[in-house]
């Protein structure tokens, strides 16, 4: 009897984990963004970064920004 029971609780625990640990991983994506784009921004070009997007990555990666 332990065992069913143990074993119905055990479902709704592991749906909650997975919604938690899926929460989490979004906040850090979102906390994460920022730094993303910090640094693809600084290997693109002065076109690409003109061009629009952010978030996407460098047509082509020059490290004029680091010399």
């Amino acid at each position: 009897m332990a065992e069913h029971v143990q074993a119905r609780i055990a479902g709704p625990q592991i749906v909650g984990r997975i919604v938690v640990y899926g929460l989490l991983a979004l906040l850090a994506l979102y906390y994460l963004m920022p730094l993303f784009v910090m640094l693809s921004t600084s290997v693109k070009t002065l076109d690409d970064i003109r061009g629009g997007n952010l978030v996407a990555l460098p047509a082509e990666i020059t490290f004029d920004a680091w010399a």
